[in-house]
């Protein structure tokens, strides 16, 4: 198998595309062959194909009509997607995952510097699109104290706001399907496997944490839009998906990657029907890996089940956006196609 990503198919040309806020692109659903060769492509990568996906997704991005990007990461950790996209939408600030590694070896404190997937040796991607100045607005969440406060000590080190057009707020908090509080297991900072499960954790190694929905935090900060929205949070991903079903219904994000671990909340529900509830919202997910995407949205096989992956979906009303991540499928894949219904 040639695992080089290949723009293979087109849904319709780009040309023809016009994103209305009334129309959603209603994707085919697989045949039972179509599925098994899904499953059996997944099955030729090694385990960490997904698991530590690359960064390609972006590519996407590159022609966005938008001035404007409101970029969420929750579960931030080091910053090292906070840098992936900087260095992809604003590479003249300087910021990349190699710098970023560096300043953090610097310090001398955390475990796995380089980030559990060796982040700090990816190579940053190009745009293509030059030309055209963003303006980014960032926000990192992140549940750990120390964590946070090595977070707060990066964007003091980046300092992108004196020079750009970039906010980057660290908000020292969880994301979950409530806006209050929880109780999460007290981590060592920079800890990439901590997570709301307290079971068998003694009082005293317990800490209580700020929580927020993504609709709450979206009205609250007035967000029209989220363009990228990144989801890590050690098996609990559902629950950030619990609190935002609004922003999700009314199509505010427009793409998402998401880690699914067989562990946590994933526990009472499964890959496989959280997908079908976002199919339900009109959205498509793909397996995403190191080379490109499998669609798992209506063609679902059962060896996708497996301990760890990461998953991106996509905004069926955001059919520019659909069409540019399903040229990034990996060879023999089927192709996205749709037809385009009014739906208000």
């Amino acid at each position: 198998l040639n695992n080089s990503i290949k723009l293979t198919y087109k849904i319709i040309r780009p040309s023809d595309i016009q994103n209305s806020p009334h129309n959603i692109c209603e994707i085919n659903e697989c045949e039972t062959e179509q599925s098994q060769k899904h499953g059996d492509l997944f099955k030729l990568f090694p385990l960490d194909w997904s698991s530590c996906y690359n960064d390609f997704y972006l590519n996407a991005f590159d022609n966005n009509e938008t001035s404007v990007d409101t970029l969420i990461d929750v579960g931030a950790n080091k910053a090292y997607a906070v840098a992936t996209w900087l260095s992809f939408f604003s590479p003249e600030i300087g910021i990349n995952q190699a710098r970023l590694g560096e300043y953090i070896r610097s310090l001398q404190t955390l475990s796995e510097p380089c980030g559990s997937c060796n982040d700090c040796k990816d190579s940053p991607l190009k745009r293509d699109n030059t030309e055209k100045k963003l303006q980014l607005q960032i926000h990192a969440f992140e549940p750990q104290p120390g964590t946070v406060d090595v977070l707060k000590g990066i964007k003091k080190w980046m300092n992108i706001s004196t020079i750009s057009d970039v906010t980057f707020e660290v908000h020292g908090m969880a994301v979950s399907d409530h806006t209050g509080h929880a109780l999460f297991r007290k981590c060592n900072a920079g800890n990439e496997v901590c997570s709301l499960d307290i079971s068998g954790v003694a009082q005293n190694a317990q800490i209580q944490v700020n929580t927020t929905s993504l609709d709450d935090f979206a009205d609250k900060n007035n967000l029209s839009k989220v363009d990228i929205l990144k989801i890590d949070t050690e098996g609990y991903e559902p629950l950030v998906f619990r609190g935002a079903q609004r922003l999700l219904k009314e199509h505010r994000i427009r793409l998402f990657i998401f880690e699914y671990l067989a562990d946590g909340v994933w526990r009472n529900t499964s890959l496989e029907i959280e997908i079908a509830k976002l199919a339900k919202l009109d959205y498509v997910c793909y397996m995403v890996g190191k080379t490109g995407v499998i669609r798992v949205s209506k063609c679902w096989n059962d060896k996708f089940n497996v301990n760890h992956c990461n998953l991106l979906c996509v905004s069926a009303k955001d059919e520019r956006l659909l069409f540019n991540i399903d040229q990034m499928r990996v060879r023999s894949s089927v192709a996205t196609t749709c037809k385009t219904i009014s739906r208000s």
